[in-house]
C-alpha cells in the first residue's frame, strides 16, 4: 500500500474520531452559575450567607436509577476488576464516561441555591443532628423558579452549618430579572433581592455537577495542620494567591501543639473581598463529644479572614493575624 493510500486513511480515522468527540461532547449536560449574588441576611441572632446559585438539565433521578441496588454498568465493573494501576483505572472510566450519554431534562432543569448559616459563638451542632430545625428558621422563595427540597451539612462542633435548597427552573427564564425572598420565621420579616443574573456556562463532563467549596474553617484548620508539620511550602497553599509571595508565616504558639483546635466562625465585612468569614483558632482540650464544653490550653489565638477566590471558586485565606498569649 502506497503512502499517500495510508496517509487518508489515518486522516479519515482521525476526522471521524474527532466527529465522534465533538458529538458526545454536545451530549453532556449544561451547568449555569450566577456570578454576580453574594448577599447576607440576618436571621435571629444568626446570619444567612447566600453564596451559590447553578442550574443544570442533568436529570439527576434518571442518573441515580441506573445505579440503584449498588449495581455498575457492566463497562466500568470491567475497568475496575482488571486491577490496573488506579490511576489508569480513573482515567478509562473518565473516557468511557465522556463517550455515552448521561440522562439530561430537557426545558425542566434542576436549581439550586447554597450557602452559609453561622450561629453564635456558644452555640454547636451536636454529634447526632440528624433533622432541619435550624432550617426551619427562615425560609427562602425564588421568582423564576420553584424549591421543593432542602438539606444541610453539620459537622458537630462547628458553629455553622452549609445549607441548600432545590427544585426546579426552566431554563426558558434564563434571562428573566429575578426575585429572592428570604423571611425570618422568628420576627416574620422579609427581605427581598431583585437582580438578573449573569450567567457563565460549562458542560458537565463528570456528572453530578461542581461544587464550590463552601466550608469556612477548612483552609484555617489545614493550613494550622501544615504548620505543626513544620510544612511551611504546603500552607501556602492555603493562602489566596496573590499573597503567597512573600508571605510570612505568624510564630505558632507551642500551645497549639498536642492540642484540640477549637473554630469560631462569623461573617465581617472585608472592602477588598466584599465580606469574609473571620475563622478564630484557639487550643483547647475538649471535654464532651459534642465539643460544647471545653478548656482552653491558653489564649493565644490565630485569626483567619477566610475569601473565596473568583478564578477557581475556592476559598482561602486572605489575611492571618496572630494573638500571642498574655504573659
Amino acid at each position: 500500500m502506497k503512502k499517500s493510500a495510508v496517509f487518508r486513511i489515518i486522516i479519515k480515522l482521525v476526522s471521524i474520531l474527532i466527529a465522534i468527540t465533538i458529538y458526545f461532547y454536545f451530549q453532556h449536560p449544561v451547568e449555569y452559575r450566577c456570578t454576580n449574588l453574594k448577599a447576607v441576611f440576618p436571621v435571629g441572632d444568626m446570619t444567612l450567607i447566600l453564596d451559590d446559585i447553578r442550574i443544570s438539565d442533568l436529570d439527576e433521578d434518571k442518573l441515580s436509577g441506573r445505579y440503584r441496588g449498588g449495581e455498575i454498568p457492566w463497562i466500568y465493573r470491567i475497568i475496575f476488576e482488571a486491577n490496573l494501576p488506579m490511576d489508569w483505572s480513573i482515567k478509562l472510566a473518565d473516557i468511557v464516561t465522556f463517550y455515552s450519554r448521561p440522562p439530561r431534562t430537557g426545558e425542566n432543569a434542576n436549581i439550586e441555591i447554597s450557602g452559609i448559616l453561622v450561629y453564635p459563638p456558644e452555640v454547636r451542632n451536636p454529634v447526632h443532628n440528624d433533622n432541619f430545625s435550624v432550617l426551619n428558621r427562615f425560609n427562602l422563595l425564588i421568582n423564576p423558579g420553584h424549591f421543593s427540597g432542602r438539606g444541610g451539612n453539620y459537622a458537630h462542633g462547628n458553629n455553622y452549618c452549609q445549607w441548600n435548597r432545590h427544585g426546579t427552573f426552566d431554563l426558558n427564564d434564563l434571562e428573566k430579572r429575578f426575585t429572592l425572598s428570604i423571611t425570618d420565621q422568628i420576627t416574620n420579616k422579609v427581605s427581598y433581592i431583585y437582580f438578573t443574573p449573569h450567567w457563565t456556562k460549562k458542560r458537565l463532563i463528570k456528572w453530578g455537577g461542581s461544587r464550590l467549596e463552601t466550608d469556612p474553617t477548612a483552609p484555617a484548620e489545614r493550613y494550622i495542620r501544615q504548620l505543626l508539620l513544620h510544612d511551611a511550602n504546603t500552607a501556602l497553599d492555603y493562602i489566596i494567591p496573590g499573597l503567597r509571595d512573600g508571605f510570612e508565616h505568624p510564630h505558632l504558639d507551642s500551645s497549639f501543639y498536642d492540642a484540640d483546635i477549637r473554630c469560631t466562625v462569623e461573617w465581617v465585612d472585608y472592602l477588598v473581598y466584599h465580606g469574609a468569614y473571620r475563622v478564630t483558632a484557639q487550643p483547647v482540650k475538649f471535654l464532651n463529644e459534642d465539643r460544647t464544653s471545653f478548656e482552653a490550653i491558653s489564649d493565644a489565638k490565630l485569626i483567619f479572614y477566610v475569601v473565596e477566590n473568583n478564578m477557581d471558586n475556592k476559598l482561602y485565606i486572605g489575611r492571618l493575624e496572630s494573638l500571642p498569649p498574655s504573659d
